[in-house]
């Protein structure tokens, strides 16, 4: 396996350390949840792909083309009616934030490697909990902890490898 798919490997692990599957008990929700994840690696690798192709502009207006209406299926239409003028804007912020952050991953699979990028996004399970700690005063455990430190190394690992391998390619001497 290569380093980069070692990290992938890693942050996986890190990912289970701290959702600690078949430890707790199963919850059929978590086929949902699983279903979400392989509908996102799909994203992810089509982006990456389109970014030898598209401009980021496009990639994602048609990503939201493809998005709205599937999300409409799904959804009790008289709940936009239920908004309020205090609703407004949080149900904006979402939007800008979504937006923003699929702006930002595609320009990043634009400029670097998805071994690269991949492991940084996994970042976000650590981050989730550590927003549920402040705001919601959810105190992380242990397994959140150690899986925290397992995915934080790999994404260190991999950006030391990919600085070195960059050095390499330009000559220079490693550190």
């Amino acid at each position: 396996m290569s380093g980069g798919g070692t990290v992938v490997v890693l942050g996986l692990i890190g990912v289970l350390v701290i959702l600690r599957p078949g430890i707790a008990s199963f919850n059929p929700a978590v086929l949902l949840v699983l279903t979400a994840a392989f509908g996102y690696a799909i994203t992810m690798i089509t982006t990456k792909q389109l970014t030898a192709t598209e401009t980021t502009f496009g990639i994602i207006f048609w990503m939201m083309a493809i998005q709205l209406p599937i999300s409409l299926a799904g959804s009790d239409l008289a709940s936009f009616a239920r908004l309020t003028p205090i609703d407004i804007l949080p149900v904006l912020g979402v939007g800008i934030a979504g937006t923003t952050s699929h702006y930002c991953l595609t320009n990043a699979f634009r400029s670097g490697d998805a071994t690269v990028v991949v492991p940084i996004d996994f970042m976000r399970v650590p981050l989730i909990a550590l927003v549920g700690w402040a705001l919601y005063n959810e105190k992380p455990d242990i397994f959140v902890l150690l899986g925290t430190l397992i995915i934080a190394g790999s994404v260190i690992w991999n950006l030391r490898a990919e600085s070195a391998g960059m050095r390499r390619a330009a000559g220079s001497p490693s550190p």
